[in-house]
């Protein structure tokens, strides 16, 4: 029964940093300045895509080789503002800004280039598409045909799914397109900006009112076709048609926001907290039990006294 569950897509691990990086000898430029210089390594690979960071090494020029090796190996990770930190307090390179893109390299410095990486993928969410028929079955006998039960079971199942962030209705064919993309990790279209205080017409009054703060949004799935489910409908009983799915869209657990990668070292860690935590709540809560057995086998005060009394009053008679 378990494996007519759902055709699980596999999570594939992350090849691809986020960032990239190279690093050239002044002689190498050959007169080129350094935007022509970018724009022709990008030519050259795809996988460049912005340049984000420019360094200048001249006291040490090894050292622009070591950065493109912690780059790309993503031994340094972070924002732009924190690898930028990071480099540049373990090197004696210099920080080159926008407005020395257009110069020329020194011959006797070497420098070092940092792209964002194109190929990355971003695997921070884990989707499954669930045909309508199969959520509507009672399954293992724990969904009973609900939507937001099939969920539960679905993390059950799958340790990596973390807190459920969408569920959407619609033609099969589309949740299908949505759990690919997702699982590709090509969030590209998928992610839009919504309020978190949804007041309509009197959104502007509440910005007003609370100096912007009702104003706050937060990033939010969308998928052309799916229709997203709120949460007072999640409860409701799966449709029994084959033109439908459900898409079931999870943080994924594996997935490090930090490392933009894949981190099964930190999810292990994680797991072994919890477990940890559950294992110590459980020997309070069976401490409390049995102290609380021990409090009720006890004679209670009025009942000491009444024994007292009886025994007294046995001995003058």
């Amino acid at each position: 029964m378990l494996g007519r569950l759902v055709p699980f897509a596999l999570i594939a691990l992350c090849d691809a940093y986020k960032r990239e990086a190279t690093s050239l000898t002044g002689q190498e430029f050959a007169g080129m300045n350094f935007k022509d210089k970018a724009e022709s390594l990008r030519q050259a690979s795809p996988r460049y895509g912005k340049l984000e960071l420019m360094g200048e090494c001249c006291s040490a020029p090894g050292e622009a080789e070591q950065v493109e090796n912690d780059v790309n190996t993503n031994s340094v990770y972070g924002t732009k503002a924190e690898i930028s930190e990071e480099l540049f307090k373990y090197t004696s390179c210099r920080k080159m800004g926008e407005h020395e893109r257009s110069s020329e390299a020194n011959p006797q410095c070497s420098y070092f280039l940092v792209f964002q990486n194109s190929a990355h993928a971003d695997h921070s969410y884990a989707a499954n598409c669930v045909p309508a028929q199969m959520c509507a079955d009672d399954v293992v006998g724990m969904t009973k045909g609900k939507i937001a039960t099939y969920g539960v079971v679905e993390r059950i199942l799958q340790q990596n799914l973390g807190s459920l962030a969408y569920i959407g209705k619609g033609p099969l064919g589309k949740c299908l397109e949505g759990m690919t993309s997702v699982n590709e990790g090509n969030l590209k279209g998928h992610l839009k900006e919504e309020r978190i205080v949804k007041l309509g017409s009197l959104n502007v009054v509440a910005d007003l009112m609370t100096s912007g703060k009702a104003g706050a949004t937060k990033q939010a799935l969308t998928f052309d076709g799916m229709e997203k489910i709120p949460a007072v409908k999640s409860f409701n009983k799966c449709v029994n048609d084959a033109s439908v799915g459900y898409l079931f869209v999870f943080k994924n657990d594996y997935w490090s926001g930090g490392k933009s990668d894949v981190d099964l070292d930190s999810f292990q860690q994680y797991k072994d907290k919890q477990t940890k935590i559950k294992a110590e709540k459980k020997k309070e809560a069976e401490k409390q039990k049995v102290e609380q057995a021990a409090a009720a086998s006890e004679p209670k005060p009025e009942e000491v006294s009444q024994r007292r009394l009886s025994e007294q009053d046995a001995v003058l008679v």
